[in-house]
């Protein structure tokens, strides 16, 4: 962090600014009401003789500093520190850590809090988290914050712009924020009128949120059915273009054909349902004569069909349609591969973003606690967590430079097992134990299930457990704080059968088919509230293939939690 120290201006003082809350939060609309409202609040602690530390970005300590001076205040008392170095000293994962955090913010405030009658702190890292798109770790900033205050006498003042909490999303956040705090402050346009004006303005502010919600659930659905027709109306457009070009260079078999479907090709129907279902069946009231069915084939798939109705279709016309049934094939399987291939990209472009971002975080802490030792004059217990916190990261990186590894070896073939008899139970017991401290860290129960006495199979230990430790982090990473993960071990027939569940925020239905895929994830924007590669999941399937057996995964849903279960095959004897 940085001291930034500042000079006294001498003018005229304002009358000092009364607290009723421990811990309260001012919304506001500009940054000139902002400046007042901390400028107030420190101010007040100056004038009785407390500490006051303001956390703040560089633009808003400029605008705290001119109100006070303008005010006279006696600017060389404050403690000021930038909001994200601050923030960088105690973050890892993406996410502020506790212990990491009382004992920085903690320290820091048992060495403001000497000889003064009190100690008063503004911050704005929350803000910053919450700007960043990190909600889930603006929230737990705030409850890391209020614990503190358990502990520590006080008093702290947190501010948002309201334009942050616009989106009909952030309801439920927001209202998760305000709960966080024991006073809840409106923004300048509420303080500044009467109470009659107040009461009015509520009732149309209530008035306009049940409206909004109407329409925001009237459009949603309108976005769907308007999103499902387009796509399929798309898909028929391309499908009935490719059969139109080729009924065209036949033009005895457009000869032959009566009319079935006005808006397609001259006297064919398509189902283009294919083998997967998406789209829905296009039909068509069969007329009199013969009816040929040509099925459209990409290699062993059958995409689709192309149903000609006909009165006199020889052999030769049978040909004919077959040859029209493959170029119709090879089209639209070019556009799915086309279509697939743009989608790989996409993939490939977030993995590099996530990438980033994910070797970045661990980076930041390492290099901020590296420039805080560098500084020096920390005591033992501080210097201690900055030495905990960046072999934590330093471990982070490896841990994401391994898994690129296993994932190059993978592709590339080299990925060799040692293998051995080895017993099942002990190394579930091995992967519990790696796992349990991170699990105590989220507050996270690991439950273990009666095992079997002896389950052997013929695989790698290394690579066994790898599989184990990968599913039981992957469920402790996204269970809820107090939620558990339980993991069991039986045998079934001539298998051992392994399944990790948690009860945490579980899969949609619509990502469930690519839990597996490597560089995938549920979220996969660079502010998402869960760390990782995407990577994990899909070195469990490999080795579990590798080693002859499966692994599956089943979720009723988001909020719901996932069960993954992995069959092995046992030893032979």
């Amino acid at each position: 962090m940085t001291l930034l120290p500042a000079t006294a201006v001498s003018t005229p003082s304002r009358p000092r600014a009364e607290t009723s809350a421990s811990h309260f939060v001012q919304f506001y609309e500009s940054e000139a009401f902002l400046a007042t409202v901390v400028a107030d609040f420190a101010a007040a602690g100056l004038d009785a003789g407390d500490a006051v530390l303001l956390v703040a970005m560089p633009e808003h300590r400029a605008a705290f500093l001119t109100e006070l001076r303008s005010r006279g205040a006696d600017v060389d008392r404050l403690v000021l520190l930038d909001a994200r170095e601050t923030l960088a000293a105690f973050l890892g994962d993406g996410m502020p850590q506790r212990e990491a955090f009382l004992a920085h913010i903690g320290g820091l405030l048992d060495q403001l809090g000497e000889d003064v009658p009190a100690v008063r702190v503004y911050g704005e890292m929350v803000d910053l988290l919450w700007r960043e798109g990190n909600a889930a770790g603006a929230v737990r900033l705030e409850q890391f914050w209020n614990e503190l205050l358990t502990r520590k006498p006080f008093t702290l003042l947190c501010a948002y712009p309201m334009a942050d909490f616009r989106s009909a999303t952030h309801t439920r956040l927001f209202d998760e924020m305000c709960a966080q705090h024991a006073r809840v402050v409106p923004t300048e346009r509420y303080i500044a009128a009467d109470a009659d004006a107040r009461a009015l303005e509520i009732s149309r502010l209530q008035q306009r949120a049940e409206a909004l919600e109407w329409e925001i659930e009237q459009r949603t659905r309108l976005e769907r059915e308007r999103q499902r027709a387009a796509e399929r109306n798309a898909f028929l457009l391309a499908a009935t273009t490719v059969l139109n070009g080729s009924l065209d260079l036949e033009s005895r078999m457009r000869e032959l054909m009566k009319l079935a479907v006005p808006q397609m090709a001259d006297g064919c129907a398509v189902d283009l349902t294919g083998d997967d279902g998406t789209f829905e069946h296009v039909s068509a009231g069969l007329l009199e004569g013969e009816i040929l069915r040509v099925p459209m084939t990409a290699g062993a798939r059958i995409i689709g069909t192309i149903t000609f109705y006909g009165s006199q279709l020889t052999a030769e016309d049978e040909l004919l349609a077959r040859e029209l049934g493959q170029r119709a094939a090879i089209a639209i399987e070019n556009a799915r591969l086309y279509r697939l291939a743009q989608e790989a990209n996409r993939i490939k472009d977030e993995f590099l973003a996530t990438l980033s971002h994910e070797l970045r975080t661990p980076l930041t802490a390492i290099l901020g606690w590296a420039r805080i030792i560098s500084l020096g004059g920390l005591d033992e217990a501080t210097l201690k967590t900055a030495v905990e916190t960046i072999e934590q990261s330093a471990q982070m990186q490896a841990t994401l430079i391994n898994d690129l590894l296993d994932v190059s070896k993978i592709v590339t073939g080299k990925l060799a097992l040692h293998s051995s008899a080895t017993d099942l139970a002990g190394v579930v017991r091995n992967a519990v134990q790696t796992v349990r401290l991170a699990a105590q860290a989220r507050d996270v129960r690991i439950e273990v299930g009666p095992a079997p006495e002896l389950l052997l199979v013929t695989g790698d230990p290394t690579r066994l457990q790898q599989i184990i430790w990968n599913l039981l982090a992957n469920a402790i990473k996204f269970s809820h704080r107090g939620g558990g993960v339980t993991i069991t071990l039986d045998r079934v027939d001539t298998a051992a059968r392994i399944v990790v569940r948690d009860t945490g925020r579980g899969i949609a239905p619509e990502f469930l088919p690519h839990v597996f895929e490597p560089f995938r994830q549920a979220d996969g924007s660079s502010t998402r509230a869960h760390g990782g590669l995407g990577l994990g999941l899909a070195i469990v399937k490999y080795l579990t293939e590798l080693h002859g057996g499966s692994v599956r995964v089943e979720s009723d849903g988001e909020g719901r939690g996932a069960a993954f279960t992995v069959v092995l095959p046992l030893a032979a004897g």
